[in-house]
């Protein structure tokens, strides 16, 4: 059976035995397994054994491991300050009401989604770019492997602009909202179909 540390508890220099292959070592010591959204696994080195199974640390633990000056800690600190400042630019600025919308008077709209980032500073965050007949017209902050702006913002398009809406194109921002999650893939395009923009 694996054992279930927790990601800070020094499980890399706690010593390890297989049981069934009589491997023993660290657990720095063992081979990084498969790895998934919430954990990854360790296995023996000999024999393919799974022995670790380790979560991905939440926020609370990162900040708790941080206060007990834990150096990994630390350093996922300033990320996840820098996540969660993203995540309140992300509120201000997001799409959210009719009235942001501008007043178009062509007889047909068409949208884009695009991704980007600011071109004189490539250190800023990425930003999902909606565009109304050519010209853009909002910008937000995006994130990886989530459909949730296109599913708020094509309802307020069909509100603003009624039966003139005709079509959304987000070819060049599918990869950054759908990633690596096939689900999404269906999911996207389940959405689309059902809001009478795919056929």
């Amino acid at each position: 059976m694996p054992q279930y540390p927790n990601y800070f508890d020094g499980w890399q220099d706690r010593e390890i035995a297989c049981d069934s292959c009589e491997w023993r070592g660290t657990g720095s010591g063992t081979a990084m397994g498969e790895v998934f959204r919430d954990l990854y696994e360790r296995d023996c080195p000999q024999c393919g054994s799974r022995l670790l199974v380790v979560s991905f640390p939440t926020p609370e633990e990162i900040r708790a491991a941080a206060a007990e000056s834990n150096p990994e800690a630390l350093s996922m600190l300033k990320s996840l300050e820098k996540r969660e400042a993203r995540w309140d630019r992300w509120e201000v600025e997001r799409l959210a009401r009719v009235e942001q919308l501008p007043d178009l008077d062509d007889a047909i709209i068409t949208a884009w989604m695009t991704i980007g980032r600011d071109i004189d500073d490539p250190q800023s965050d990425t930003q999902l770019k909606l565009w109304l007949n050519n010209q853009q017209v909002h910008s937000e902050p995006g994130f990886f492997e989530s459909i949730e702006p296109l599913k708020r913002i094509v309802p307020l398009l069909r509100t603003k602009y009624g039966e003139r809406f005709k079509s959304i194109d987000i070819s060049n921002a599918t990869t950054y909202l759908y990633g690596d999650r096939f689900s999404l893939v269906d999911e996207g395009t389940a959405f689309l179909r059902e809001s009478g923009l795919c056929e």
